[in-house]
């Protein structure tokens, strides 16, 4: 054991060594004003709150050109070359002083937003800022997101740190149309099988995502995943499109698929029928254990821990087809908040008072007119849904696109 963590120190090294001269070669060659001025600006702030945890984004660009990114919505698509816009060691600076930010409970997510974690350019600065944190003798959950290629010196280094809770999320879509994926599916394969075998300090989530209705949704595409890829990892996590106008213009001038007619919608797109046929496919199956619906649900089981969103609160509606361990360890949260504690806590970072709907039902509590760096402290130090009100949600429908339940093409 001790000669794997000195071999892991010594491979961290070399490649950090590397860190100085890409910083160099990066801020060289900075954005243009155009490409700037298309930036939507909160991507222009290096740290954003999501549902997820804060996001570290400090490069911007990628060369991926995945259909469905989320960098359609920041106007960020177009850019295909990685720019950095901020230190590793200020950005990580910045978030230990962050005010939302809480030492060993905020999740934290890098690169998620607008780059590739694995893309060569972007790598250094993805193992530099793990380094930063975990030198800060941090334990919160770490989320990284790829779909391009690991190596064994990857696995490596992921493995030579040894506070923070690291989860690689290997994005597999199968969809097999390069005008959405032109990056082979092959490659995040390798990239699932090579994280997994190779691990041992940090965990691998297979990131069955997005799933289509009439792109990549076929049986035998579920079967392979369900009987399959699912033997290469801790988790797995599915869940549909985001279709925003900005994805869903996208395809249409493509020409690719047929997507949900008159559904723009600000959360993801997974008809009933779809999720039906999925958990019927997945018994006895190796991923029988291992499948969630939510990325919190998938990350806080694959580290032993209870869902950090609180998706728990909504019951059976989510939790169905959890396993029988990680049920307990939500089962055991309180599926309530302490509403004197939730208004001592709002004064202490600024709110001064909270209007509490009560009218939408007694499983969340919806509050108005916080924003969203608010909204996702609060929920994630209570655990619980801190939901805004004028976008509620109605049972069965609880983080899918409103009125669709069966949906064909």
């Amino acid at each position: 054991m001790n000669n794997n963590e000195l071999n892991y120190n010594e491979i961290q090294h070399t490649v950090l060594q590397d860190v100085s001269k890409l910083d160099m070669d990066l801020l060289q060659s900075q954005l243009s004003h155009s490409q700037y001025e298309r930036l939507v600006s909160r991507i222009k702030n290096p740290l954003l709150s999501e549902k997820s945890g804060i996001s570290i984004d400090h490069v911007i660009g990628c060369p991926l050109a995945c259909g469905y990114c989320v960098r359609h919505n920041f106007g960020a698509f177009d850019i295909k070359r990685p720019y950095l816009i901020e230190s590793d060691e200020k950005v990580v600076a910045r978030l230990l002083n962050h005010k939302y930010f809480l030492p060993n409970v905020t999740p934290i997510k890098i690169f998620s937003q607008a780059t590739d974690a694995m893309v060569p350019s972007v790598k250094p600065h993805l193992f530099n800022t793990l380094k930063l944190l975990d030198e800060n003798k941090l334990t919160n959950i770490v989320l990284i997101i790829t779909r391009f290629k690991v190596s064994e010196n990857d696995c490596a280094i992921l493995n030579s740190f040894k506070n923070l809770r690291i989860t690689l999320l290997i994005t597999y879509s199968g969809i097999t149309d390069s005008r959405i994926e032109p990056i082979k599916s092959s490659i995040a394969i390798e990239s699932l099988k090579t994280a997994y075998n190779y691990s041992r300090n940090y965990k691998v989530i297979l990131y069955w995502r997005p799933i289509i209705v009439g792109l990549n949704d076929s049986n035998k595409e579920i079967d392979f995943v369900l009987k399959n890829l699912s033997l290469s990892a801790h988790g797995i996590v599915f869940t549909g499109l985001r279709q925003t106008n900005e994805i869903k213009d996208f395809f249409v001038q493509r020409q690719a698929v047929n997507l949900y007619q008159g559904f723009v919608d600000r959360r993801k797109i997974f008809p009933d029928n779809l999720d039906h046929r999925i958990l019927t496919r997945l018994k006895d199956t190796p991923a029988e254990n291992k499948l969630y619906r939510k990325t919190s649900c998938g990350v806080s089981a694959v580290h032993r821990l209870p869902d950090y969103n609180g998706h728990f609160v909504a019951g059976e509606q989510i939790c169905n087809i959890c396993n029988s361990r990680q049920r307990r360890r939500c089962e055991n949260e309180p599926k309530s908040i302490d509403i004197a504690e939730l208004h001592r806590v709002a004064k202490e970072i600024g709110i001064e008072s909270l209007e509490i709907d009560n009218e939408l039902g007694n499983d969340f509590t919806y509050i108005p007119n916080l924003t969203i760096d608010e909204r996702y402290f609060l929920r994630h130090l209570f655990k619980h849904p801190i939901l805004d009100p004028q976008f509620p949600h109605e049972y069965g429908q609880y983080g899918r696109a409103d009125k669709l339940r069966d949906y064909t093409i």
